[in-house]
């Protein structure tokens, strides 16, 4: 069975159009993740940094003891939550790619 012209063009425009949004898409998703790595690196860094400095001026084991648990709660605080968000955006984006996967489908 041939495709008369017009509906060859057809469903290569709309081929070309869900690559377009998929695309679209996927780039906005990166964006999340990659804004996400970048907030949480920066939070990080800077907790680096107030632990170092506080370990620095710890005397003995048992200061050093209590600062390693008073940043180890936050820490494992900020992993889980940093997780979750990753799950979060990369549901939202399995989501959306099912979405336009329906929108576009021609059967």
């Amino acid at each position: 069975m041939t495709l008369a012209k017009e509906e060859f063009i057809a469903a290569g425009e709309a081929g070309i159009d869900a690559l377009a949004a998929l695309t679209s898409a996927t780039l906005d998703a990166t964006e999340r993740i990659l804004s996400l790595h970048l907030h949480t690196a920066r939070a990080l860094l800077g907790d680096a940094f107030l632990y170092s400095e506080s370990l620095a001026a710890a005397r003995d084991l048992e200061r050093v003891l209590a600062l390693t648990a008073a940043f180890s709660q936050p820490l494992c605080d900020r992993f889980g939550a940093y997780a979750r968000r990753v799950c979060e955006i990369t549901a939202r984006s399995v989501e959306e790619a099912a979405d336009l996967g329906q929108t576009h489908r021609r059967f």
